[in-house]
């Protein structure tokens, strides 16, 4: 469970931003249906026995919003063209923007952001486990102090060490170049030499014919 619990917190703290611009948009939307639901109310379907729209109040427009923003479209035009039918556009453009903000805009963006999260969290997951335990073994040290000496004898703790492998590979692909590059040396300075014989051998016959 504790790499679980893990995941989720490290979700929510990932998403705290989110949360907040997510509740703004709620808020903006459900403050317009519930102008827009009292408008209908007042004007259109006043005096008369039809049906209220579910959100002409304002807890009403909170679940209308989030109904619809987890992709509850319970909506139809008989919510939007009772009475006088006066709301009936300007109802139906707010729906079409809250649908792009909410469903296609930021309920991707939370999918996005979760996706990266756990993508994170795959990459550490060994590290992230090894920490867990040995962080087990620090909260539960104190036992050892609690328990009378009988008991005390029944704990132990078994901490291995492993190596890494990847470490590994790294240090002998650099070993591997370091003697690639003194090879190198060694046949340049084999390469130098031969070049500085010849150069001294040419000197030579230059100051034979200069002297004959």
């Amino acid at each position: 469970m504790a790499p679980l619990i893990s995941i989720i917190y490290q979700i929510f703290y990932d998403i705290r931003y989110f949360l907040l611009t997510l509740g703004v948009s709620v808020g903006g939307f459900s403050t317009a249906y519930y102008l827009i639901g009292k408008n209908q109310t007042q004007f259109d379907i006043a005096g008369t026995k039809d049906e209220r729209p579910p959100y002409d109040t304002i807890a009403g427009s909170l679940e209308f919003v989030y109904l619809q923003m987890i992709g509850e479209l319970s909506i139809d035009n008989d919510y939007f063209a009772l009475g006088a039918k006066s709301q009936v556009y300007i109802l139906w453009a707010i729906f079409l923007f809250s649908t792009f903000v909410l469903i296609l805009h930021l309920m991707n963006m939370l999918i996005g952001i979760m996706t990266a999260t756990f993508a994170e969290n795959s990459v550490i997951a060994d590290q992230r486990r090894t920490k867990e335990h040995l962080q087990y073994i620090l909260d539960n040290d104190w036992m050892n102090e609690a328990l009378p000496y009988k008991q005390e004898r029944n704990i132990s703790y078994l901490v291995t060490a492993f190596m890494n492998e990847e470490d590994e590979e790294d240090v002998e692909i650099i070993k591997d170049i370091l003697e690639d590059t003194k090879e190198m040396r060694i046949g340049i300075n084999k390469e130098l030499e031969e070049v500085l014989g010849e150069i001294k051998k040419i000197k030579g016959k230059v100051n034979n014919i200069s002297n004959s």
